[in-house]
């Protein structure tokens, strides 16, 4: 009956850890990406078409 108690305990601390995990790897993945396509979006509205083939 220990035992089980503690392996259902173990169970629940890992998919806590799971779900906070994933959550802060989603928030992270946002913000990351919003911060990537502003950056983007300003490099490419300051200048013009011929400044674009020179990042290529």
């Amino acid at each position: 009956m220990k035992k089980l108690a503690i392996f259902v305990v173990c169970i629940m601390v890992a998919i806590i850890l799971k779900a906070i995990i994933t959550i802060l790897s989603t928030i992270f993945l946002g913000i990351g990406l919003i911060v990537l396509f502003s950056w983007l979006y300003e490099k490419f509205s300051k200048k013009n078409i011929h400044d674009k083939k020179g990042i290529f």
